[in-house]
């Protein structure tokens, strides 16, 4: 067993304290669930992990929006010095100029490399979609954000679960290491909005933001990653001027907070 784990291959997070807790990095070819509430920093710590893959691994990545406009992901991540230029985008959100009746019928605009365009929302072009970007830019890592979305798009709770599983199953038929967020509604048990993400990913991580004392603390914990040792601590984490550090051997729930 000690063979095996020491030749699992990696791909490292690069995300301060995140690595050492996961034995150097995510099992290469991997699908990770990000998972939390609002406000606790998925995208970011996503963003980070395609980030860091640019920049100090030379693997290039792919991030897809069902939320935000490339421009906004410009803005709220320059507070972090990130050149976003180093990562491929691709954005699929809904037109603010339909009915939330239309929403529902699937419009939604994406961005390409001509520019904006519109249509109806299918699963099978946005799967279609990803495989193109990863073969062509031959991708080592890939971004969903998030897949808490899709339930603009797919009312049928059954038919949005098989969505889920099949994109999944295209991410690990892919080869990239692929992170797919998806958002915990407050007061919420459980690790994911539909039930289904966290089976269908080989590992999970937990983002926290709770309320200790009269102040906040954001924490991290690692649920499942299949395919090697991890940390069980429910770990601090924070956002620093330059994105997201967990510490270790920090826990969460200490009382020296």
């Amino acid at each position: 067993m000690l063979l095996y784990l020491a030749m699992v291959e990696r791909t490292p997070t690069g995300i301060p304290g995140l690595d050492e807790m996961i034995g150097g990095g995510i099992p290469r070819g991997h699908t990770v669930l990000i998972s939390g509430g609002p406000g606790t920093g998925k995208s970011t710590f996503a963003m980070q992990f395609l980030y860091n893959g640019a920049v100090k691994y030379n693997e290039p990545g792919v991030y897809i929006s069902l939320e935000e406009k490339p421009e906004d992901f410009v803005k709220n991540f320059s507070k972090y010095g990130w050149d976003l230029s180093r990562v491929d985008i691709i954005s699929i959100v809904p037109t603010k100029f339909v009915t939330s009746a239309n929403l529902r019928k699937g419009r939604f605009t994406f961005k390409t490399e001509k520019g904006f365009r519109e249509g109806e929302f299918s699963m099978d072009f946005l799967r279609e979609m990803i495989t193109d970007k990863v073969e062509k830019i031959k991708a080592k890592r890939v971004v969903l954000d998030s897949i808490s979305a899709l339930a603009l798009h797919l009312e049928n709770r059954f038919m949005l679960r098989q969505e889920i599983l099949s994109t999944a199953l295209l991410l690990g038929d892919l080869g990239a290491t692929s992170m797919i967020t998806t958002e915990t509604p407050e007061g919420q048990i459980g690790l994911s909005r539909f039930g289904i993400e966290e089976f269908v990913s080989q590992g999970v991580i937990g983002l926290y933001n709770i309320k200790l004392g009269s102040k906040r603390v954001r924490g991290l914990e690692i649920l499942k990653m299949r395919g090697t040792k991890h940390s069980q601590n429910i770990c601090l984490m924070s956002m620093t001027d330059e994105g997201i550090a967990v510490y270790p051997k920090e826990n969460l729930y200490s009382e020296k907070l």
